[in-house]
């Protein structure tokens, strides 16, 4: 009979080591979900230069932005002063008085209450849904047979 045993066999098991820098981590992530082919790496080349293209666009705009002016006019003129006359700036003292027209729209201030109460009441409605750790008990098709 001749002997079938194989040639090389290890006697002893080897060490734990690192995975490569390649196979974990960020770039993993990275190679995996933004980069596993041409169609995904071109499409995430296009979504940063996107967001770059809007954050140049916007930017200066943030940041030239007003809150404490009582007119539109006097917005335009603190921006011209803060950042030249051919800048443009976020006039937020706007927002900042006209709140309830945005918000309540027409209502008299006497009937605020009821859009107040159907925003509280869809939260509430909503809360079960976004957030896990609420008894299921709240879900509506739980409560019904």
């Amino acid at each position: 009979m001749t002997d079938t045993s194989p040639v090389f066999v290890r006697t002893e098991i080897l060490p734990q080591q690192e995975p490569p820098l390649a196979e974990k981590g960020a770039v993993k992530w990275l190679r995996e979900n933004l980069f596993s082919g041409w169609i995904n790496t071109a499409l995430t080349l296009a979504g940063i230069w996107l967001v770059y293209v809007l954050l140049v666009a916007s930017l200066p705009w943030w940041l030239n932005s007003v809150w404490d002016v009582n007119s539109l006019g006097e917005c335009r003129a603190e921006v011209a002063v803060k950042a030249g006359p051919e800048a443009t700036g976020a006039c937020w003292a706007m927002v900042r008085v006209w709140w309830h027209l945005f918000v309540f729209g027409f209502y008299p201030r006497s009937e605020y209450w009821r859009p107040v109460l159907a925003f509280a009441l869809l939260f509430v409605a909503i809360a079960p849904v976004l957030f896990q750790a609420l008894p299921r008990r709240m879900m509506w098709h739980r409560l019904c047979p």
